[in-house]
């Protein structure tokens, strides 16, 4: 049997200073995930601009999927009795404030409160939607809800295309903040609408 020799001790040495530096490699991943994810991309992404060492930063995306999970099963458990147009209508409302507060505040507590105020509230706002096209369309739900599954995910990809296509910006603003300041328009008059529409019986 050939004899099992011993890594040189330079090898083991870098192996333990790779094992000691693995948490800051997986927030160097989240980095790389905030410049391009979908889902209050334009916000958490601004965060790398104000801390330095992703591990500062990437906490934004823990707050971001905690405020997702808690907002849905406080939603189910305490606002069951409000119309869901209303609820959506409420939801696009805070998330406007979410994209927003970057926009307005260049600091890292605007950003973990953009991620709370988003987080906790796309996830609401869809699971109204989707509740209100079953009541709209109780004897057949299936198509609308497709076609709302369908604008979701186009929205997803249309996201980060607008901001590679802005590329250095526009009118002095960059591409990131453009994009968050549309995405803030469109929530505050989709939620005005909503509203508005929620006096009138489905």
């Amino acid at each position: 049997m050939p004899r099992r020799t011993r890594p040189p001790a330079g090898a083991a040495a870098r192996r333990l200073d790779l094992y000691r530096r693995r948490p800051r490699h997986r927030a160097r991943g989240c980095a790389r995930l905030a410049r391009r994810a979908p889902a209050g991309g334009p916000s958490l992404a601004r965060a790398r601009d104000l801390a330095p060492d992703p591990l500062v930063f990437g906490l934004a995306w823990p707050l971001f999927g905690l405020a997702a999970i808690l907002s849905v099963a406080a939603a189910a458990r305490y606002l069951a009795a409000v119309p869901r147009r209303r609820l959506w209508a409420a939801a696009q409302g805070i998330m406007a404030l979410g994209t927003a507060l970057p926009l307005l505040v260049h600091a890292l507590w605007a950003v973990a409160a953009s991620a709370v105020l988003v987080g906790g509230t796309f996830m609401v706002a869809t699971m109204a939607g989707l509740q209100l096209a079953r009541e709209a369309r109780p004897d057949d739900p299936t198509p609308l809800l497709a076609r709302m599954t369908a604008a979701f995910a186009a929205g997803q990809i249309a996201g980060p295309l607008l901001v590679r296509a802005l590329g250095s910006g526009l009118a002095g603003w960059d591409a990131l903040s453009l994009t968050g300041a549309v995405a803030t328009l469109l929530l505050v008059l989709t939620a005005l609408w909503l509203w508005r529409a929620g006096r009138v019986p489905v």
